[in-house]
């Protein structure tokens, strides 16, 4: 009994250490073509019910400038009523930080994501104004690489759409939660 015991306690860790991180909505094509890019990409490992990877631009080789080098990773969920994304982008040129001073900081295994979730700031004349729709992170860097996660983006030339569907605020933190480094 013991023997059987020891047998079965050696298979359960050894078939653990090479278990490999899933990555839901990720297709083994699209995982392929990832990985080819040599980049450590972070990506969740967890998403909500119904959201998978519908495109990746992968502009990354030498033969691209810097301007012209693109990384992003997109993630569809279809609703009756439109659809919700989030996007996983890299940012190869000098970039800068969010105007905005009112972050969640979200503890992940990639390090600390700061998430603004529909931020308020002040105006020249002290009155808060809230970005109805702005759901982004600050910039976090992965082996000196700057990536950042958007799940939706109000642009401010547009009229402001409060109809449009967001994802919640706890589905935002559990993503940057489980993001983790695509190996």
């Amino acid at each position: 009994m013991k023997k059987q015991i020891c047998i079965l306690l050696l298979l359960l860790i050894s078939t653990s250490a090479f278990t490999q991180t899933v990555f839901p909505g990720l297709s083994e094509a699209q995982k392929q073509k990832l990985l080819n890019t040599k980049i450590p990409v972070p990506l969740p490992t967890w998403v909500p019910k119904g959201f998978v990877v519908t495109n990746i631009i992968a502009k990354t080789g030498k033969s691209f400038k810097i301007e012209n080098k693109v990384l992003t990773i997109t993630y569809d969920k279809k609703l009756d009523n439109g659809s919700l994304q989030f996007t996983v982008e890299a940012g190869f040129e000098g970039i800068g930080d969010m105007p905005y001073n009112n972050s969640e900081i979200i503890k992940s295994k990639v390090g600390n994501i700061y998430l603004y979730y529909e931020p308020i700031e002040e105006d020249i004349d002290g009155r808060k104004l809230i970005h109805p729709g702005f759901i982004q992170t600050e910039w976090f860097d992965i082996k000196n690489l700057a990536f950042n996660v958007s799940f939706s983006y109000q642009n401010d030339n547009k009229r402001i759409n409060r109809t449009n569907p967001k994802i919640s605020k706890g589905d935002a933190k559990k993503i940057l939660q489980s993001m983790q480094v695509l190996k």
